[in-house]
């Protein structure tokens, strides 16, 4: 069987520098190992409402966080066992390996708006919920901006003077962040009906990358070599045309 995920993440789940693929389908979370190359099921409970991967603990491996009706939880190569980080529902959740404090950023949707984990302590940023966030530091300052996607269009949340700039009048049905482009700065991935477009300062440009229109979006780092071999930093990934079910 062959089908689009419904969501995807990328992270250095087992610490060995390349990328390992997560995504959900209707049999489960599953991931396939950088190392071996194959797919794993992680869990055959419900399907994730949402999907992420980040170092969350400092330790230099990525953990999967995934929302269930039960709360988020994490999974880490370490214990190899699922952990309730908190029994509250998230509707959308994202990480991003800039943070002033220990670990990665974390940003996510509850009832009761946007929230960003970053420094060891939560901050709700906004009571209006996005339908699409991403993390990625757009301004070069070390610090991860949180992006989202309202009625009104998608505004990035500027980590540093703690103010909300609009970047497009056009909602977006998806968002990812990463340095795409090996400039040494995070660039927005949004999807619109027209497909893919990237987003980068301080040039304010957008491109359009491509026509595809995916289920799920999500970028990240395949291996630590690609930067001194000249390439991309990340790596954007599509669930349509990367990755098919296990």
């Amino acid at each position: 069987m062959t089908a689009a995920a419904d969501q995807i993440a990328i992270g250095d789940i087992d610490g060995n520098s390349q990328g390992d693929l997560i995504g959900v389908w209707e049999s489960g979370t599953w991931i396939k190992s950088s190392a071996i190359g194959q797919w794993s099921l992680l869990t055959r409970y419900s399907p994730a409402s949402s999907l992420a991967a980040g170092d969350l603990h400092g330790n230099s491996r990525d953990d999967i966080l995934g929302s269930w009706s039960s709360g988020v939880w994490s999974w880490s190569s370490f214990v190899e066992d699922w952990n309730l980080v908190t029994s509250y529902p998230a509707q959308l959740l994202t990480t991003s390996r800039y943070n002033h404090g220990t670990g990665d950023a974390l940003a996510g949707v509850w009832d009761s708006g946007l929230w960003l984990w970053e420094g060891d302590e939560w901050n709700l940023l906004t009571e209006i919920r996005p339908s699409a966030i991403a993390l990625g530091d757009l301004t070069g300052d070390g610090r991860a901006e949180v992006i989202g996607s309202w009625s009104s269009g998608v505004w990035y949340w500027n980590s540093s003077d703690e103010q909300w700039t609009r970047i497009t009048h056009h909602p977006s049905s998806l968002l990812t962040a990463g340095d795409l482009t090996g400039n040494g700065r995070d660039e927005v991935a949004g999807v619109w009906d027209s497909g893919i477009w990237f987003y980068r300062l301080p040039e304010v440009l957008w491109e359009h990358v491509t026509e595809a229109v995916p289920t799920a979006v999500t970028s990240g780092r395949i291996s630590s070599d690609l930067a001194d071999q000249g390439q991309a930093y990340e790596a954007l990934f599509i669930s349509d045309e990367i990755i098919s079910a296990p």
